[in-house]
């Protein structure tokens, strides 16, 4: 961790959270790990609020640049209003065809 952040955490939050945060692994792996768990969290947040939902609908949009990537945002009742949000984004192997969206 760069010594600036922990001299900051240390004056501004105390001896105890600059060696909690010297403990903090930040490797590459470690990194990715956590961004993906945190991906899935979102995810499972969203479904779950989709589901709630007493309607909803999903809308694709294929982006056609050197790689297909199709991206699915979903929209939903919740709270009573409607909200909307990006389900995922994933890379189409082969076409962009209506069979490979619905595939994904």
């Amino acid at each position: 961790m760069k010594p600036c952040l922990l001299k900051t955490a240390k004056l501004l939050l105390g001896e105890a959270c600059e060696a909690k945060m010297r403990r903090i692994s930040l490797s590459s792996d470690t990194i990715q790990r956590r961004i993906s768990d945190m991906l899935e969290d979102v995810k499972d947040q969203v479904i779950i609020e989709m589901k709630a939902s007493p309607m909803f609908s999903v809308d694709e949009s294929t982006d056609v640049t050197s790689c297909a990537q199709l991206l699915v945002f979903v929209r939903f009742i919740h709270s009573g209003d409607i909200s909307e949000e990006l389900l995922f984004c994933k890379e189409l192997q082969t076409a962009t065809t209506s069979e490979d969206v619905l595939e994904k």
